[in-house]
């Protein structure tokens, strides 16, 4: 089916929620059970019994996989997972106005373990409502997300998210709206011109690499603390050496020949 055929066509309600089911991975039975619906009867009604359901209950479908009279909602963020760019196109079309979609923003991920992954975000006039599109690991839809292939918005850049991070926020009610577009916004900042995608790679794996270094810091720390019975020791070492008149320097001195530390203040040097 051509892609100008699908532009200028709307889908149906049973149409859009069997693409919302596969955008969200999630099964017919469980959007059912999660709209207080029969599955029976909604099974019905998605295989052409049109009164099988009310008109109300379908709102309710749609409203669970993140469309609410129409629009996409602005209480939660949204994960597609995209196995069909087609799917992501339609869904959007039917969901943004002319106005919303000409201002909506595509950021490109960067990560190494899930490539070609996008950030949208959608600006109202009051909020904005955000969406994360990531491929599955197995498989490749046939062309990239973008805004072109989208046919919506526009392309803003590049940004570079660690493959902890990015995982940390595919599963559902992790983030509220509001702290993933602070954390976003502040990624937008901190990586704002575009780059080759090799040299976006380069700086992700320092980042990892300084998260890791941190990390060994904050164990070496640790480890190197104190015990309060070392430091009940040294303060009768140190309390010794006052008494005795000497100065800073043989102070320190007393104090390690005393624990027999070689480097102050470190145990992995004994």
């Amino acid at each position: 089916m051509s892609s100008d055929f699908m532009k200028n066509r709307k889908p149906s309600i049973r149409e859009l929620f069997a693409t919302l089911l596969r955008l969200n991975d999630i099964s017919q039975g469980k959007a059912s059970d999660l709209s207080g619906l029969v599955r029976q009867n909604v099974s019905s009604w998605y295989t052409g019994r049109d009164n099988a359901i009310s008109e109300q209950s379908q709102l309710k479908l749609l409203a669970t996989l993140g469309v609410i009279y129409g629009s996409l909602r602005s209480d939660g963020i949204h994960r597609w997972c995209v196995r069909d760019v087609e799917d992501a196109a339609l869904v959007l079309d039917a969901v943004l106005n002319d106005e919303v979609r000409t201002h909506a923003e595509f950021w490109h991920v960067h990560n190494s373990r899930y490539p070609g992954c996008i950030v949208l975000k959608v600006a109202k006039p009051n909020e904005s409502v955000w969406m994360m599109m990531y491929r599955p690991l197995m498989g490749e839809p046939p062309q990239p997300i973008n805004a072109e292939s989208l046919r919506c918005g526009v392309d803003r850049g590049d940004v570079i998210i660690d493959n902890a991070t990015w995982e940390s926020w595919l599963p559902p009610a992790v983030l509220e709206p509001v702290s993933f577009g602070t954390q976003m916004t502040n990624l937008i900042e901190r990586f704002p011109y575009p780059l080759p995608p090799q040299e976006y790679y380069d700086q992700m794996e320092d980042l990892e690499g300084q998260n890791l270094v941190e990390e060994n810091q904050e164990e070496i720390m640790k480890r190197l603390a104190p015990t309060p019975s070392e430091l009940e020791k040294w303060n009768e070492v140190l309390f010794q050496a006052k008494v005795g008149g000497k100065d800073f320097d043989e102070i320190v001195r007393t104090t390690r020949r005393a624990l027999g530390i070689r480097v102050l203040g470190s145990r992995l040097e004994q």
